[in-house]
């Protein structure tokens, strides 16, 4: 074998930093240059979805009272099964799905159901590029006095979410059907034993209790109008730059 006797290089992962509480809840009550940054990086916050699955959201993927999780976007593949496979679903407040709903109606592609929800203002099959949230969570972060803005990724909330909800509840198996995490092999063994609304409704109520006062805050701060014709009521063309 040529390869005899070659050591392969290694290195240690450098831990992904995160927020605290305090941090999350000041960063959200602070004053963002883009509200649409703050809407997607209040989702990953609540629910722990990566950056891609919010990319790839659309309104036939929003239910009354959850998020179906079925794809994910990535830039050269498009519209992809999410990471490991296999979709799911995490429950939301109505406030939050409010808040989803009216930011879908900005979409000005007359798309419909199938319309990305973070639409991307100048091509209607591409979603908002997710560098634009973390420029925006990272410049709110240094408004409100944060050590090191740039330590923090939008994958830090991911990180979040599954460190709180697992402190909060301490079962790995009820987290792993939030997060869609299935690498742990005891996990594997259970997976199937385990009662998935009874795991949704555990894990709505956690993050009631996490990150429930940051909807609300989030909420207050406009007011958002539902109704049933706010998806097909799409606004012109050229005021798709409100919120983006």
């Amino acid at each position: 074998n040529c390869y005899d006797g070659i050591i392969k290089p290694s290195t240690k992962s450098k831990k992904r930093e995160i927020l605290t509480m305090e941090e999350t809840r000041a960063l959200f009550n602070a004053e963002w240059e883009n509200p649409t940054a703050k809407l997607a990086c209040l989702i990953a916050c609540y629910t722990g979805m990566r950056s891609g699955e919010i990319q790839a959201l659309r309104m036939q993927d929003i239910g009354e009272d959850r998020i179906y999780i079925r794809h994910s976007w990535n830039q050269y593949e498009g519209l992809k099964c999410p990471k490991n496979g296999e979709e799911r679903e995490i429950k939301i407040p109505q406030k939050l799905r409010d808040m989803i709903v009216y930011q879908a109606s900005f979409n000005p592609y007359n798309e419909g159901m199938s319309g990305f929800i973070f639409f991307n203002a100048e091509r209607p099959d591409k979603p908002m590029d997710g560098k634009v949230w973390v420029k925006y969570m990272r410049r709110t972060l240094a408004s409100i006095g944060h050590k090191d803005p740039k330590s923090i990724c939008f994958h830090s909330f991911r990180h979040e979410w599954c460190t709180n909800t697992l402190t909060e509840i301490g079962d790995k198996r009820v987290c792993m059907v939030g997060s869609g995490h299935k690498s742990d092999e005891i996990f594997e063994h259970y997976a199937d034993h385990i009662q998935k609304e009874k795991a949704l409704d555990r894990l709505a109520d956690t993050s009631e209790k996490l990150f429930g006062d940051l909807i609300d805050g989030v909420a207050d701060d406009v007011e958002y109008t539902v109704s049933e014709t706010t998806i097909i009521e799409p606004i012109a063309i050229e005021d798709k730059t409100k919120t983006c």
